[in-house]
């Protein structure tokens, strides 16, 4: 008997990044767009039917705390910056949101894109900028569950492994080479992450302790997440190298 799970939103990893990262709140704040009160960012937002638009006037500390708790779909970002008066208004409304981290090394980088994009009053320019914070955390997300993943078969006994990293793959073989685990970890378009879990070559209840030992692992390691489905196979292989079946969006907050 094997099976295939899915999962719902990945809630958190709760482990350091590979490397130092800042927000884009930070960021803007050592430029001079926004002030801290202590450690408090002071934003002028309002949150309308779900989303930030920038209106004037000091949002409530509890409405900062509930914008920041959300990240913005790719599709989202967009409607977000048009709705803002300008290029300024638009980096204040995004940086109340979380989802756009920078590389500590790349902030001059950053800076320097941000100051001239303001300077030119760049909304279409601003909504790249974000477009590709997402995807960056997007990647570093896939790679993070990735090296998490194979470090978690390892432990269970599935040491055998083949990473295709550019497809977001990984295959894990038992020591006799009969059972396969292959986690695939998608990204979707709009700025999230899928995972799928396929069991292969199991007989009786054995791939349920396989992939239950495996979810185990992920958890002690930080990775958040709950199954939302799980199928039976017949004997056949459900990923075959070429495509992935329909699988779940799951999101990373850092």
């Amino acid at each position: 008997m094997s099976e295939i799970r899915e999962t719902t939103t990945i809630d958190d990893i709760a482990v350091a990044p590979s490397e130092p990262l800042i927000s884009l709140g930070d960021l803007l704040a050592g430029i001079g767009f926004l002030a801290y009160h202590g450690t408090r960012l002071a934003v002028k937002g309002a949150l309308v039917t779900g989303s930030l638009a920038y209106k004037g006037g000091r949002a409530l500390a509890s409405e900062i705390a509930k914008a920041r708790a959300e990240r913005l779909a790719v599709s989202e970002i967009a409607p977000l910056v048009n709705s803002s008066g300008d290029a300024r208004e638009a980096l204040r409304a995004l940086s109340t949101t979380n989802g756009f981290e920078i590389p500590r090394v790349e902030s001059a980088k950053w800076k320097a894109r941000i100051e001239t994009l303001v300077a030119k009053n760049d909304k279409l320019g601003i909504t790249a900028l974000a477009t590709e914070l997402t995807r960056s955390r997007q990647e570093r997300l896939k790679t993070s569950l990735l090296k998490l993943t194979a470090e978690a078969c390892g432990e269970i006994g599935f040491s055998g492994q083949t990473l295709r990293a550019e497809h977001g793959v990984l295959v894990a073989k038992s020591a006799d080479g009969r059972r396969t685990i292959t986690v695939a970890v998608d990204k979707a378009k709009d700025g999230d992450v899928k995972l799928h879990f396929d069991a292969d070559g199991f007989y009786g209840g054995a791939c349920i302790e396989a992939l239950d030992a495996l979810q185990a692992r992920l958890a002690a390691k930080g990775v958040r997440f709950r199954l939302e489905s799980r199928i039976r196979k017949d004997g056949r292989p459900a990923f075959d190298g070429r495509r992935l079946p329909q699988t779940v969006q799951a999101r990373i907050a850092h």
